[in-house]
């Protein structure tokens, strides 16, 4: 616990090593040699896909998501 209090006060970037039981989950669960974008347990992208609507931008042809207002790749509106 004094570890972790003195880690929250220090004004800067801190390192702190938690050692946690081998079947525990602790999230994120990043695997070895792999970036956030495929932590553990996040759907797959063509699951995503199914999930939300896609529009196909008319200016530059972009995936996007029917929530999206405006086209992220060129700005055009949806």
């Amino acid at each position: 616990k004094g570890a972790i209090a003195e880690m929250l006060a220090h004004n800067g970037p801190v390192l702190l090593e938690a050692r946690v039981k081998k079947d525990e989950n602790c999230y994120p669960m990043v695997p070895s040699g792999k970036n956030n974008a495929q932590m553990i347990g996040l759907p797959e992208h063509k699951h995503l896909e199914k999930v939300a609507e896609l529009l196909h931008c008319s200016s530059c042809g972009a995936k996007n998501i029917s929530t999206n207002r405006f086209c992220p790749e060129c700005g055009t509106k949806l």
